[in-house]
C-alpha cells in the first residue's frame, strides 16, 4: 500500500509539472498579446533544420557525455562500449528528467544500466559517474567564468560597482566549490559521509543513513581511486567534456539561427543566455524543469532582444527534442528489464 501510494505520490507531482509547464506557457502567450498560432508559425518559419538540428545537438550532448565517460570506465581493466555508454547516459538523463534537476539524479540508473553488461560492480561504475560529474561541473564553471568575463567586457560602461561585486562574489564562490570537490576527492576528506552526517543530524532519514554509511564511506573511496587511479584518462575525460558544455553554450543558435530576416545572436548574447540559464535550471523544483523554464527562458531572452512568442517556439522544439530522447531512455531501460526477465526465466 506504501508502495502504491509512493507510486501515485510521484505520478502526481509530474501531472503537475506538465499542468505548470502548459500554464506558464499560456501566461507568456498571455502577456505578449500572442496565441498558439504565433508560435507554431515561428516554428514553421525556422523549418525542419532547426528542428533537425535541435535534436542533432541533443544527440552530441548525450554521445560527448558517453565518450567522456568512457576514458574514466576503462581504467576498471575493462574497454566498455561506446553503445554501452551511450546508453548508460541516455538512460541516466532520462532518470535526471524526472527529477528536480537536470544534471542530476539518474546517476544510479547510469550506473546499473552499464555495470552488469560490463561486468563491473555497480560502485565502482558509480564512483566514476560521480567523478564524471565532478568534470561536468568543472568544464560548466570554466565557460560560466568565461562568460562573466565576455559580459564585463562588453556592458562595463552599464555596470554599476555593486554588480561588479556581486559577480565577483558569485564567481568566488563557484570557485570556492569546486576546490572543496576536488579537495576531497584527491585528499581523501569525506565530504559525502560529512554530507550523510549531516543530514542525518537534521533528522532526515536517519536509520536508513545509519545502515548505509559503511557503503558510503567504501563508495567514497572507489571515487578517489577513480579519480586518482589514472590521472592522464581522469585529464582526457576532463577535456573531452568541453565540446559538451560548448554545445549547450550554442544550443540556441540552433533555432534563432534559421529564422529568416533575423540578426544572429552574438557572443556576448549567448553567455548572457547561457549564464541566467544556468542560474534557473540550479533552482527549477519541477521534474525537467517544466514550468519554470517555459515561464523564465522567454523572459531571459526579452534581454537579448527576441520577442517572448518567439522564444517560445524555440522553447517548444527543445523540449520536443528532449521528450524524443527522454522516451528513447525510458525504452531502453525497459528494454534491458524485460531481457533480463526473459533470462530468468
Amino acid at each position: 500500500m506504501l508502495y502504491f501510494f509512493a507510486r501515485m505520490k510521484r505520478f502526481l507531482a509530474i501531472l503537475l509539472s506538465f499542468a505548470l509547464g502548459a500554464g506558464a506557457f499560456a501566461l507568456v502567450l498571455y502577456f505578449s498579446d500572442s496565441d498558439l498560432d504565433d508560435v507554431w508559425e515561428g516554428i514553421a518559419e525556422a523549418g525542419w533544420r532547426a528542428a533537425g538540428a535541435m535534436a542533432a545537438l541533443v544527440l552530441a550532448q548525450l554521445a560527448i557525455q558517453a565518450w567522456s565517460w568512457r576514458f574514466l570506465l576503462a581504467r576498471n581493466g575493462r574497454s566498455v562500449p561506446f553503445r554501452a555508454c551511450l546508453g548508460g547516459v541516455t538512460v541516466g538523463w532520462a532518470g535526471n528528467y524526472l527529477t528536480p534537476s537536470m544534471y542530476l539524479g539518474g546517476e544510479a540508473v547510469r550506473a546499473l544500466y552499464v555495470a552488469r553488461p560490463a561486468g563491473l560492480q555497480r560502485r565502482e561504475v558509480l564512483a566514476t559517474v560521480l567523478v564524471h560529474k565532478v568534470l561536468e561541473f568543472t568544464t560548466f564553471l570554466l565557460f560560466l567564468l568565461a562568460s562573466s568575463v565576455i559580459l564585463v567586457v562588453r556592458f562595463h560602461e552599464d555596470l554599476t560597482g555593486w554588480i561588479l561585486a556581486m559577480v565577483v562574489v558569485a564567481n568566488i564562490l563557484l570557485v570556492s566549490v569546486l576546490v572543496v570537490l576536488y579537495v576531497s576527492v584527491i585528499g581523501r576528506w569525506s565530504l559525502f559521509v560529512r554530507l550523510c552526517d549531516g543530514v542525518a543530524f537534521l533528522g532526515i532519514a536517519r536509520r536508513w543513513l545509519a545502515e548505509n554509511r559503511r557503503k558510503v564511506l567504501e563508495l567514497q573511496g572507489h571515487i578517489h581511486r577513480a579519480f586518482l587511479l589514472n590521472r592522464a584518462a581522469t585529464c582526457r575525460s576532463l577535456a573531452a567534456m568541453l565540446p559538451f558544455t560548448l554545445v549547450l553554450f550554442v544550443r540556441p543558435l540552433a533555432f534563432f539561427a534559421f529564422l529568416p530576416g533575423r540578426t544572429p545572436l552574438g557572443v556576448a548574447d549567448l553567455a548572457l543566455v547561457f549564464c541566467l540559464v544556468q542560474l534557473l535550471q540550479a533552482f527549477q523544483l519541477t521534474p525537467g524543469g517544466l514550468g519554470i523554464l517555459e515561464g523564465g527562458i522567454p523572459a531571459i531572452f526579452l534581454l537579448v532582444g527576441v520577442p517572448a512568442v518567439t522564444t517560445l517556439g524555440f522553447v517548444a522544439l527543445q523540449r520536443m527534442s528532449d521528450f524524443l530522447f527522454v522516451g528513447i531512455g525510458f525504452g531502453l531501460f525497459a528494454h534491458r528489464g524485460l531481457s533480463r526477465l526473459q533470462a530468468a526465466t
